[in-house]
């Protein structure tokens, strides 16, 4: 697969309308580009262009910025400019020599330099990195009445979307023709529309329904000699469509769009991570059923779906027949690939629901027969995860992203509240990734049979060692005291092994220094994972070139706890309130842990939010982000705050993935005066500042959600 096939669901959806690809050979990001292969030639094209995109291609000549200059003169006010480059981080990969013909290498923030020396003024509209092509990219749009910041309707309805519809229907040719008026009469701005008649009885003649003027034109019909069913119609009529669809809307015959319906459905799909929008969704429940609202599933009678993900995933699933199921069997498909789904609500159609599939005895069988296909599927097993709290700590993160793995995957995952006697939170969508939320009361009437029965807190052990586990009580540690250091703190006791040892379970590591407690404890260490970060969120706004002022970030932790060191970087934040007049100092935390709190004396503001796009904001706008932590078993924070770019001082307990001088600094134990030298130092010395900052990022982009999935998914099947 080419470097354009590949990056094509992450920028497809910023060029559109006239433009052109520099590209010697292989594949376009649109098939209905000019090519261009002399870097030069632009001098020959006129200007007013819709976009200019550039895949692995400017890498190749000297003067980039001359070429950048030339190429973005030719855009249009609101226009774009898309340029992918081989990261001089990622490539080449380990063991690979490169390609002796690139001139020079680059991140984004040596392309954004450059766009800066051209003169030209510009907008960084969306910027990211797909680790698979060992690429980076960066859309520049040219300032114009057009600019949108945010993916919304409006900002998709100033940009030509290629997107096609298929509507499959079989008789009901009323229907179908009211639902081809309104796409005509709500303005829709499809490509083309395809009808799969699934065996009708009466063919359908446009000409007798529709102004040929209108619609017409661009809807075509492939008829079926018999019944085939949804799954297989759909298909037929995907595989139909023209090569440069970028999306694919599928529609039932039985339903009315509205205005600007197209708009709302499509715009999710602007976000990177998401390949599938519909105006409902559902939640699948124990054995697969419908049991509510929710985004296990999207419903595909009103669908937006980008192509390559549709080419990836094959389609839908033919051996659902004539029942339901093809829907849910492909959104979990598409979520074991690692993609997302987004439900709009209302406002892109009515649906007349059963009027091309009425109930019936054998509608029941069919759907409990698709039902038992999906089981047969997707269905590995279940599994009870026992956690200590509803906090959103670190921890925390990492125990939904296993949850989520292993539901992706066809596990069905229940999480059991050990300590708190108060009712499972409602508001946190966080949760929703387990099937069934317990407490200690209800778990006594809960009669689900576990395969796997997973501790995810060293406190949780004693409860979880309770549960029957068919295969294995698994324990997930995420921390362990470090090598004491004499007279500061407790010293190791007997009764910690208690607490670490966990007899009978196979334990799961999360850093390096723990492989340790093997010896220590006697733990059957069955395999390690790594914390990684949500990439799509933490590594596309991050930028050199912003402000740095003279400000630090700390995180509290849930509850106060005497080894997380708040006090010691309290007070390293007077000593830095002293050395620089405007100093200032951020800290994240529950509002619980503020009432405890010794304030210290200096300039602070305190923040109470855990949604990751704000805290993602929150690292960009210090210079430091510090974690003083005593104990640690590998802090997701420090990744967090690596994938901004902003440059970390800790302990060496935090994370193996901290290295002294290179993506962190790393300071001894307890130690104020240390953790404010080290962050005068990354304040004061630009050089070293630009070392962490890009030392930071190529850890994030090793360390993700993606790999750590991977990881422990790897160790399940190995027990299962």
């Amino acid at each position: 697969m080419g470097i354009a096939s590949q990056v094509r669901p992450f920028v497809g959806c910023f060029i559109s309308g006239k433009g052109i690809e520099f590209c010697e050979d292989g594949d376009l990001l649109r098939s209905d580009s000019r090519r261009l292969r002399d870097p030069w030639a632009i001098e020959g094209v006129a200007g007013g262009l819709d976009y200019i995109a550039c895949v692995h291609f400017l890498e190749h000549f000297d003067n980039p910025v001359e070429h950048l200059r030339k190429w973005f003169s030719k855009v249009r006010s609101g226009g774009t400019m898309l340029i992918v480059l081989p990261h001089k981080n990622l490539y080449p990969a380990e063991g690979d020599p490169g390609n002796p013909d690139h001139k020079w290498k680059a991140d984004a923030k040596d392309l954004v330099a450059m766009m800066e020396e051209t003169g030209e003024k510009f907008r960084i509209v969306h910027q990211g990195v797909d680790e698979r092509s060992l690429s980076f990219f960066v859309v520049f749009e040219k300032p114009g009445k057009m600019h949108q910041k945010q993916i919304s309707v409006e900002y998709v309805s100033k940009r030509d979307v290629n997107y096609s519809i298929v509507i499959p229907y079989k008789d009901k040719l009323d229907l179908t023709v009211d639902c081809l008026r309104s796409i005509q009469n709500s303005k829709w701005t499809p490509r083309e529309i395809i009808l799969v008649d699934d065996g009708s009885k009466e063919k359908l003649d446009l000409s007798e329904y529709i102004d040929l003027s209108g619609i017409a034109p661009y809807v075509r019909i492939i008829r079926n000699e018999k019944n085939l069913g949804f799954p297989k119609s759909v298909n037929i009529g995907v595989a139909e469509l023209s090569e440069d669809c970028r999306v694919v809307v599928l529609l039932n015959n039985d339903t009315i769009v509205h205005d600007g319906g197209d708009k709302k459905l499509i715009a999710p799909l602007f976000d990177t991570s998401i390949a599938i929008s519909g105006q409902q969704g559902g939640r699948l429940g124990e054995n697969f059923e419908y049991v509510g609202d929710g985004e296990d599933y999207v419903e595909f009678y009103c669908a937006a779906i980008k192509r390559v993900v549709w080419d990836e995933l094959g389609g839908l699933d033919e051996g659902f027949g004539l029942g339901y199921g093809e829907d849910s069997d492909f959104c979990i498909r598409a979520r074991k690939a690692g993609y997302k789904l987004s439900v709009v609500g209302s406002g892109v159609c009515d649906h007349l629901r059963n009027q091309t599939f009425k109930p019936s005895v054998e509608t029941k069988r069919l759907i409990e027969r698709n039902r038992m296909r999906i089981i047969e599927k997707h269905h590995k097993g279940n599994v009870l995860f026992c956690v200590a709290s509803t906090g959103v700590s670190g921890g925390i993160k990492v125990i939904w992203n296993r949850a989520k793995a292993l539901r992706d995957a066809g596990y069905r995952t229940d999480a059991l509240l050990c300590f708190d006697t108060h009712e499972w939170p409602t508001v946190d969508t966080k949760w929703c990734e387990f099937d069934r939320l317990l407490t200690l009361g209800n778990m006594r009437r809960n009669e689900r049979k576990y395969d796997f029965v997973v501790s995810t807190f060293y406190m949780t052990w004693d409860i979880a060692a309770t549960i029957p586990a068919k295969k294995h009580h698994i324990g997930l540690v995420q921390s362990d005291e470090p090598r004491w250091f004499a007279n500061t703190h407790p010293p190791y006791h007997p009764e910690h092994a208690k607490s670490f040892g966990l007899p009978g379970f196979k334990s799961v590591i999360v850093a390096d220094h723990m492989w340790e407690l093997a010896d220590k404890y006697g733990m059957d260490i069955v395999g390690k994972i790594d914390n990684g970060v949500d990439s799509r969120v933490f590594c596309q706004r991050q930028t050199f070139e912003r402000e740095w002022p003279h400000s630090i970030m700390a995180i509290r932790k849930g509850n106060h706890v005497w080894f997380d060191g708040q006090e010691d970087i309290d007070k390293a934040a007077e000593i830095l309130a002293c050395r620089y007049s405007d100093f200032s100092y951020l800290i994240v935390g529950h509002s619980s842990n503020k009432k405890s709190w010794n304030a210290p004396k200096c300039s602070y503001s305190w923040i109470e939010t855990y949604d990751e796009k704000k805290m993602c904001s929150l690292y960009n706008s210090v210079s430091v982000y510090v974690i003083p932590s005593i104990i640690e078993g590998s802090s997701l924070t420090a990744l967090e705050a690596m994938a901004c770019g902003t440059p970390v001082v800790c302990t060496e307990i935090v994370s193996d993935a901290a290295i002294d001088g290179e993506t962190a600094l790393i300071v001894p134990y307890s130690d104020p005066q240390a953790i404010a030298d080290a962050v005068s130092r990354i304040f004061d010395d630009e050089k070293l500042r630009s070392k962490l900052y890009h030392g930071g990022l190529k850890m994030a982009m090793q360390r993700t959600h993606e790999r750590q999935r991977e990881q422990f998914l790897q160790i399940i099947e190995s027990l299962s």
